[in-house]
């Protein structure tokens, strides 16, 4: 698995500087196999499941590649994995 999240840092007029968050290809990140090549964006909760699977419709993906929106729901186990 690797992480294609990055995070730069960008200065404004007045002089702060502010963190930018930019997704590779809309994913969080990327996870394969042998068999399987799946591309991730973990969202925080169930109504942000859908800016997930829109960030991914921006992008020409090959068929064979998976796209998985992973939410977080506060107190629960295990992630909801909408595959798109």
């Amino acid at each position: 698995m690797e992480y294609v999240e990055r995070i730069y840092w960008v200065t404004t007029k007045d002089g702060k500087r502010i963190p930018v968050k930019k997704d590779l290809w809309g994913a969080d990140g990327i996870a394969m196999n042998e068999k399987e090549i799946i591309f991730w964006n973990a969202k925080a909760g169930k109504k942000h499941l859908a800016e997930g699977k829109k960030e991914f419709e921006k992008y020409p993906f090959p068929l064979f590649v998976k796209k998985w929106v992973v939410g977080w729901i506060p107190g629960q186990k295990e992630p909801i994995i909408k595959k798109v």
